[in-house]
């Protein structure tokens, strides 16, 4: 019998068996392993959307759905299941996949109306028929992966031709990315603000376990608006419209941006959501 106060195991886990591993052959999971996110980082994040605390993301996702009505919708990196939820509002025909077995399980507890599916963005198109699709969305997917172009690709085989992707990432290259200042500028307005308040008192209470892992660092690419359109056009994909916005909305800190925004026609917001169509 194993003694496991003789030796330090750490018990780790695979989409289907628990495990012991030898301190030795352990290490910490890259942010692109599924392991690396947990329940604690769907716990955060859907405590988050529940509580408006990023609101941005939902109004500009509530702006299409009408786009989406009774379409059979794919998500893809559905995580916890909050937006994927948000698309049953317009259609029962939607279906959840997400590379984390960890996210599945949390989803269907959380939701358990949902369909969902342990399935990595990659594997799209050998699991489900060509144009089977009316809409692909992912958000805050594709920053998190280096194969931008088999990424776009997998969502094409699979959506119907006229049928939607949905891409919804992080702002690259916009003057708050490239200069210091401005995104000191920008948090500094962010606590004039309920929402901008609450994320500030949340990051604080979660400070001792990003000393474990650091969730918020898990960004392996990023893309800009110029460098996402060129890769949805080589893919052939038209671009049909683009929201941007703040992912943590605050009434001061939007005005105030919004308003330097219009004067210099500088891109100061910091997520987009681009609606193309499959030519």
């Amino acid at each position: 019998m194993i003694n496991l106060k003789e030796r330090p195991y750490k018990i780790v886990s695979d989409s289907h068996n628990q495990f012991l591993q030898q301190p030795n052959e352990y290490r910490e999971p890259a942010v692109t392993d599924p392991e690396f996110y947990d329940c604690a980082y769907y716990a955060s994040m859907d405590l988050r959307y529940l509580n408006g605390i990023h609101p941005g993301r939902f109004r500009a996702i509530e702006r299409i759905l009408p786009m989406l009505k009774d379409r059979k919708i794919l998500d893809v990196g559905c995580g916890g299941g909050g937006i994927t939820n948000l698309y049953t509002r317009v259609s029962q025909d939607v279906l959840g996949v997400d590379f984390s077995p960890v996210a599945v399980m949390f989803a269907r507890t959380r939701y358990p109306h949902l369909n969902m599916e342990t399935l990595t963005v990659f594997k799209l198109a050998k699991r489900f028929r060509p144009n089977e699709f009316d809409v692909v969305t992912a958000n805050d997917v594709i920053e998190h992966v280096h194969e931008h172009e088999d990424f776009i690709e997998n969502c094409k085989r699979i959506l119907r031709p006229g049928g939607l992707l949905m891409i919804g990432t992080d702002l690259d290259d916009t003057p708050a990315t490239r200069h210091r200042a401005v995104k000191l500028f920008r948090d500094c307005l962010l606590p004039f603000g309920w929402n901008g308040l609450r994320f500030i008192m949340l990051r604080i209470l979660e400070a001792p376990r990003d000393k474990l892992r650091d969730y918020h660092k898990n960004h392996v690419r990023t893309l800009s608006r110029p460098d996402l359109m060129r890769l949805l056009e080589r893919h052939g994909f038209k671009t049909e419209k683009v929201l941007t916005y703040n992912f943590t909305r605050g009434i001061v800190r939007d005005f105030v941006l919004d308003l330097i925004r219009w004067v210099t026609r500088l891109e100061l917001r910091d997520h987009q959501l681009v609606i193309c169509r499959k030519l």
